[in-house]
């Protein structure tokens, strides 16, 4: 027996894992997936525009990762609105549903090719309704079960039904995935069906592309971006990121890094930017770096799926090179910050009295009028 139990364990393991990419397992607790795209909800109320009777439009609140075992799920809430009848005099039912950009956000329909992928899992719970996969001007559907409880849901490309008659699916130009639910008019009464009017919610996780391996990656560069390619984008030149201007309204103030993904087929190439001191220098998640006050900071670029992996770029802010201001005074006391410029003058009622006036003033270390690097009083008079 233990002969046998042996050989099925070793059997076993020599069952490849299956093979998939994951579009986004939501464990970060964002609504971005892991190629840059973002989860949104959507209703009818823009379809509502124009109609001869508008009814009541489907509320939805936006989609949040709510938390589910160890990790977070996709979920939204809605509440359907009131059938509306259409220009055509048509009576259209209220839907909701929530739909994630694979690699764009709202409105972007950057293309995504999955070729060689057999199909797509997810988890699901929710009333019955549809899942469409955008694909370039068109789309395809699959109808889907209601769930009270989570399921894992495994759509076949071949099973997928195309919306335009005489398309065929192909899986090298996908742009989003969408769940839609509404009221079922096809006398087939199922488990969690809608009526107008009725309040829910969708979840949905593990999002994954079956039948093609990830190759990962093994290591990021951050470098800055080279001026010949700025300037064939209309961009300013970068400023020495050595002394990096404190941002202003100047043109010329942003430093625009871009990270290096190795190997550069890499199938998840999304990093997410930081800095180690947003009171010196800020970064936005496309690697623009803008000074925000004198001293350094350290940007990171951070593999979105693969956590451990990431390089650094350094940076130092410049105080700022305002013109100086001039201070006249007989005996009031200024203060003068560190990276401040300034000039103190004293004077007195007339000359004649000149020679014999004393008072504290307060000078720099540095060249006069140069910023201030550090604080010294003398007691002597500044003609």
């Amino acid at each position: 027996m233990k002969k046998f139990l042996s050989l099925l364990v070793a059997c076993l393991c020599m069952i490849p894992a299956m093979a998939q990419i994951v579009i986004d397992n939501c464990d970060d607790g964002d609504t971005f997936t892991e190629f840059g795209g973002v989860w949104v909800s959507m209703d009818d109320s823009e379809a509502r525009e124009g109609a001869i009777d508008h009814g009541a439009s489907s509320v939805v609140s936006p989609v949040q990762m709510n938390s589910r075992g160890s990790g977070y799920a996709a979920f939204m809430e809605f509440t359907l609105g009131t059938t509306y009848e259409t220009v055509a005099e048509l009576t259209s039912n209220p839907y909701v549903g929530v739909t994630m950009f694979v690699a764009d956000t709202v409105g972007g329909q950057k293309p995504m090719d999955f070729s060689g992928s057999t199909g797509i899992s997810f988890y699901y719970s929710g009333p019955r309704g549809y899942f469409f996969i955008g694909y370039g001007n068109t789309s395809f559907y699959y109808a889907i079960n209601g769930y009270y409880s989570e399921e894992v849901i495994t759509i076949n490309w071949e099973d997928l039904t195309p919306a335009t008659e005489g398309t065929s699916f192909s899986p090298e130009s996908i742009t989003s995935f969408s769940w839609l639910v509404a009221p079922f008019d096809d006398n087939t009464p199922a488990e969690n069906d809608l009526d107008a009017g009725d309040s829910g919610s969708i979840l949905i996780d593990d999002v994954q592309i079956l039948g093609l391996n990830p190759v990962a990656v093994t290591k990021l560069t951050v470098q800055p971006i080279s001026d010949a390619v700025l300037a064939q984008n209309k961009l300013h030149a970068n400023p020495n990121p050595s002394a990096l201007p404190i941002a202003s309204a100047s043109a010329g103030d942003t430093l625009y890094l871009d990270a290096l993904v190795s190997p550069s087929n890499a199938t998840y190439q999304l990093v997410q930017w930081s800095s180690s001191d947003e009171s010196v220098a800020s970064v936005d998640q496309n690697g623009r770096v803008l000074g925000v006050g004198a001293g350094n900071a350290t940007i990171t670029a951070r593999s979105k799926m693969y956590s451990t992996i990431a390089a650094t770029y350094s940076v130092a802010v410049k105080a700022s090179s305002t013109s100086p201001s001039i201070y006249y005074t007989y005996d009031e006391t200024y203060s003068v910050c560190v990276g401040q410029s300034a000039a103190y003058v004293v004077t007195a009622p007339n000359e004649s009295t000149l020679s014999n006036y004393t008072g504290y003033v307060m000078e720099f270390s540095s060249p006069q009028h140069a910023p201030l690097q550090s604080t010294s009083f003398i007691t002597n008079a500044v003609y």
